[in-house]
């Protein structure tokens, strides 16, 4: 349990849409800014909501991740202790309730929930929202169900861009 008086901050973390152009392609919809905006945030003594995308980054995988990809490298051993030194310890805590939304009704639930949730805690409570929003949209209704073919000449927009 949470002490009373500790400063919460819910953080939205991952694209919003699944159903969105430049997903593989855009650093910002892996939610690397939004794990690694909480992992400041938790080592910094806030609590904290941890609202994201299914399979986007958590909280302190991405020391684990770079770890990973460079275990040859000697000199990044020494992290992979303080990373899983520092997630246990907000475990133990409980300082981290991660929310999990797939779709953007989930998301706009989610954020709604945990607004009426905090409201009690006044200027204790701080949203930081950095879940992407995608550059392009299109409804599942009309997503193609097969491979678009480049033969079919070039590919048009249908006008749902955000602004």
């Amino acid at each position: 349990m949470v002490a009373p008086g500790c400063r919460m901050v819910l953080i939205t973390s991952g694209p919003m849409e699944s159903c969105t152009i430049r997903f593989l392609d855009r650093v910002a919809y892996s939610g690397q800014h939004g794990a690694s905006s909480a992992e400041y945030l938790l080592e910094s003594g806030y609590a904290v909501i941890f609202l994201h995308r299914h399979r986007s980054l958590y909280p302190f995988t991405l020391g684990l991740i770079c770890w990973t990809a460079f275990m040859v490298n000697q000199q990044a051993l020494p992290n992979i202790g303080k990373v899983l030194l520092c997630y246990q310890v907000v475990k133990e805590a409980r300082l981290l309730l991660p929310v999990e939304f797939s779709t953007l009704s989930e998301y706009l639930h989610h954020l709604k929930a945990a607004a009426q949730a905090l409201r009690p805690i006044g200027s204790k409570a701080m949203f930081y929202l950095a879940a992407a929003v995608s550059d392009f949209y299109i409804p599942a209704s009309e997503m193609p169900e097969h491979k678009i073919q480049s033969s079919n000449g070039p590919l048009q927009g249908t006008g749902n861009s955000l602004p």
